[in-house]
């Protein structure tokens, strides 16, 4: 991937679930190593940067989604499917709730042997 070498790749990239930033940056911005399609465009760029700076939450999403369907359109790395975990536990073990992201599943203190 590196060498920009391949038809088709798989990559199981790992970001922070709770910050676009990561995600952004490394994997659509212009020049970005990890950015293996090399996918470029200025205005996807700024915008990147305006969500970033965004202080209102509201907005901020509004910002996302608005990237986030612009990089659909391009076609710019297309999403083949999310890897899924499985969580097993014993009957008697309460409050458990499983999360789709490793990084946010951590916090035991509601669990209940």
């Amino acid at each position: 991937m590196l060498r920009r070498d391949y038809q088709v790749a798989l990559n199981l990239t790992g970001a922070g679930v709770d910050d676009p930033d990561a995600n952004f940056y490394q994997n659509y911005r212009c020049g970005s190593r990890r950015n293996y399609s090399d996918y470029c465009s200025e205005e996807i760029g700024r915008l990147i940067d305006q969500q970033s700076q965004m202080l209102d939450p509201t907005r901020r999403l509004q910002l996302f989604n608005e990237i986030d369907r612009k990089l659909q359109l391009d076609g710019a790395r297309p999403i083949l499917g999310w890897s899924t975990r499985y969580i097993v536990t014993w009957p008697f073990i309460k409050n458990l709730v499983p999360h789709q992201s490793l990084h946010s599943n951590n916090r035991m203190q509601e669990v209940l042997p």
